[in-house]
Order: structure tokens, then sequence, then C-alpha cells
């Protein structure tokens, strides 16, 4: 898992020196000179809690510690009731929270980084409850924490309740279960578990064969904090691929859960974190050069408002056709690959389909058809030493087994410094064997159809009805076109 982070990470390196080449840096230096004021819940553990010692403690307390030291800000971090600290992040008393989980109305106050977590929500009853399926839900008395993410997948549920109890705390809402009042409380997977164990309640079970979409769970910041929440971003990014993340998450949740993941989820999650760097940082460039125009054109305030507009339009349009093209990507069944200039090996990025991951340049040729190596190292070549920035390449590998060789296209890019020197190699690799089968077999039939039709003296002709025309497709036809 750690070599996929790594590898996406050095993608969006990429990224990032590709987008910034021709862009006057970010101005995030003011940061430095301010405290970023910070709050989160005390009453999420293992999260983020109020330990026996009176003082902040947590998974999202240990990684705001680590965060803050990678980016080199100076905080300040309060832990409060939630729904105090949801009013203050909406209202910008303060400049982020530890952890939010996504949702499309706290998107309107809040401005979500990269997910550091994965959250299930799922149902914890009584003994002997009668509730066994989301559908018993009907008519239930239903208890969640105030502010919790719980109540929007609970109107998603569209079901009656019979009511709905809200607490300060999942910690309260545990209690008052225990002491038979309401029939489930909707929480955490791992906060339940935390919970059931410290206070040592044994009457009431989580319903393990069931569980809410997972959600996710990163730091957010309030509407005004772009540059402070690309500066997480990027801060995030360097503690998964220098291992401090792994060790956080280790020691707070190692004993609830695996931490290996599908790779199917963490691809997404990959494509997830790529489009949103690519996102901001196309804020950030747009936003300067209208700071540029604001100087050089002083324009008025209403044709500044229109132009927002004009920008927030533009920025969802971007982030819609990056997901469309994300999907596109996967359903091509196309995987993506590196190559490592200084080492000459070659890693795979993402998919099933590279399958020559950690050959080198030499392992490679070997396996290429012998008539098709003098092109592909020709075309290689130019790429690596820079003549060429983009290439798409056709030729035959041998598969082993059953010792055949099929067809791939290739197509590659070389992303070069600021002296214009290859950096890194990145490429696409899809098998095209199927598509030249189906094209040869159709050029095949085509042949013996001719053959066919002209042996047998046969011509075909087709009658336009709308123009009353005749025509006839058979070469040498004694047939005139008629209308």
């Amino acid at each position: 898992m750690k070599k996929i982070y790594k590898a996406f990470a050095l993608i969006l390196s990429v990224l990032f020196s590709f987008l910034t080449l021709n862009a006057k840096p970010f101005h995030i230096d003011s940061l430095s000179q301010k405290t970023i004021i910070i709050e989160s819940d005390r009453d999420f553990p293992p999260y983020e809690f109020i330990n026996e010692n009176g003082v902040p403690d947590g998974f999202n307390v240990d990684l705001i510690k680590a965060l803050m030291n990678e980016v080199g800000l100076h905080y300040k971090l309060t832990l409060d009731n939630w729904s105090d600290v949801m009013k203050h992040l909406e209202q910008k008393k303060i400049d982020m929270v530890g952890g939010l989980m996504y949702s499309y109305d706290r998107s309107t106050f809040a401005k979500f980084g990269i997910p550091h977590s994965y959250i299930s929500q799922v149902l914890v009853v009584r003994h002997g409850s009668s509730i066994k399926k989301l559908r018993d839900l009907q008519g239930k008395t239903i208890i969640i924490q105030d502010q919790d993410r719980a109540a929007e997948s609970l109107m998603k549920l569209n079901m009656d309740y019979d009511s709905i109890i809200y607490t300060h705390s999942t910690e309260a809402g545990l209690s008052l279960l225990s002491n038979g009042v309401g029939d489930v409380v909707i929480c955490s997977d791992i906060l339940a578990s935390y919970l059931i164990a410290k206070n040592k309640i044994n009457n009431i079970e989580i319903i393990k064969s069931i569980s809410l979409d997972s959600q996710k769970y990163s730091f957010a910041v309030n509407t005004d904090n772009d540059e402070l929440l690309y500066r997480l971003n990027s801060g995030l990014l360097q503690l998964k691929i220098s291992g401090e993340y792994d060790r956080i998450y280790d020691k707070w949740f190692s004993v609830y859960e695996k931490k290996d993941f599908s790779n199917i989820i963490w691809i997404i999650v990959s494509i997830v974190v790529i489009l949103t760097i690519i996102s901001f940082s196309f804020i950030m460039l747009l936003r300067d050069r209208i700071k540029k125009s604001t100087a050089s054109l002083q324009k008025t305030a209403k044709e500044l408002k229109e132009e927002n507009k004009q920008r927030t339009a533009s920025e969802e349009k971007l982030q819609r056709t990056l997901r469309q093209l994300g999907l596109a990507i996967s359903a091509g069944n196309i995987s993506a690959w590196h190559y490592d200039i200084d080492k000459s090996i070659f890693s795979s990025i993402y998919g099933h389909g590279t399958f020559f991951n950690n050959y080198t340049y030499v392992e490679l040729v070997k396996i290429i058809h012998p008539n098709d190596r003098n092109e592909f190292e020709k075309i290689f070549g130019k790429i690596i030493k820079g003549e060429e920035e983009t290439a798409t390449i056709n030729f035959r590998l041998l598969i082993e087994p059953p010792d055949t060789y099929r067809y791939y296209e290739d197509k590659i890019m070389c992303i070069k410094n600021v002296y214009g020197s290859p950096i890194n190699i990145i490429g696409t690799h899809k098998d095209v064997t199927s598509q030249l089968s189906i094209q040869k077999r159709l050029t095949d039939y085509k042949t013996k159809m001719e053959f066919i039709t002209t042996s047998a003296q046969m011509i075909t002709w087709e009658y336009d009805v709308r123009k009353h025309i005749l025509y006839s497709f058979t070469e040498n036809s004694l047939i005139p076109t008629y209308h």
C-alpha cells in the first residue's frame, strides 16, 4: 500500500511541476506569520477526545501535531462540544477542524481536504432488539449526536421514524440506549467499539450485518482558507510518503481494523487525490490571474462580482470534467506506469494491465517482438533524451504463459524540469490485441465477399426511397446510377 501512495505522490509532484511552470508561486508565506485556530470534538474517541489527564488526545490530535510540524505552521488546538465547533466553523471564528465527514450541506461553509480516513456508520441496539435490517428502523426512536453526519444518512433512508433524539455526544447516546431510552444509536463503528469497551456496557451490541455507506473523513477549513488547505494537502501527502501517517494510524486503529484495504479502493482514493489537487491548483492559478487583472484594469465591484460567478462555474465544470475523465480511464481498461530514468526501471502506478512492473529497460526490450524492437528503442530513446515530449508506440509483447505475443498501445509523456531536462516519464498501457484481431477479420471478410460477388458476377445495389435514386456498389457494374 505504501508503494501505491508513493507512486501517486510522484504523479502529484509531476502535476504540480507542470501546473506551476508558467505560474507565479503561491503567496502562502503569510500563513507562517499567524496562529492557525483549530477546534475539534471533545467526545469522538479514538479520533479526538479529552484524556484522563485533561488534555486533547487521539488520532486527529497526533495527526494535526505531525502535519503542522511538517508544514511549519503555528497552531492552537481546542476540543469543544461538536455542535459549538460546527457553529464556529460556519461563522468563520476558527480556521479549521481536525476531522469532518463530507456532505453537500457542509460544503456550503467548509472546504474539505484529502481524506485521511474513511468512517463507516453502524447501528447499535440493545440485546434482543427486533431491529435486524435497515427497514426495521421504521417507526423506531433513533439516537444520534447533534450535528453528526448520521442525520443526513437517516434522511437518505426515507423512512418514517417515531422520533429522533439528539445528544451532545455519542457516549451520552449509548448510555441512554443502555438505560432503556430509544431503540437504536447510529454512529461510527470504531467509536461504538471504543466506548462500549471503555464503559464496559454489556447490554448493547453492534449489528455487524448492517453498515451504512463509508464516509470520507478529512481536515476541513472555512471558505476563506484555500491557501491553508493547499498547504495541509501537501503536508499530508508527505506524511504518507515518509511513513509517519502509518505510524500514527497503527497507534490508534491497529486493534480495531485492518489497514490493508483493497487495491481498488486505494486506486479510487488516489484518483480523488489527484483530481482534488488539480482543482485546487487551478483555483489558485485562476485567482492569481484575477488579482493581476484587477490591478491593471481597475475593475468595478460589480465587474469583480460577475467574474467571481464565472470563475465558480468554470471550477465546477472542471471538477465534473475531471471526474468524468477518471471514470473514462477506468472504463477503458487502461493501466498506467512510471519509468525511473536514473534506475532504468519501470513501475506500475495503477491498473492490472502493466505486468512488466519492476522490469528494467533491458528486460522489457527482450520480451518485445524482434520486428518491433528497433522502432520501440528509437521512439523511447527520443523521449528519454527529451527530443520528444509525447509519443505513441504500438508493439508486441511476449506473454508467459502461454508464450504468445499480444499487441499493445502505449502513450508516453516526458516531464521536464525548469531547465528543460527530463525528470520523469509516465505512460498508459493498453492491450489492443482484440481490436486488431476484429479489424483483421473484418478486412478478410470484406476481401472474401468482394471475391465471391465478382466470381459469381453478382451486383449489389441500393434504392434511396426519399431521393428516388438507384445506386450500385459493385465495381465495374453495368447498372448506372438512375434517378
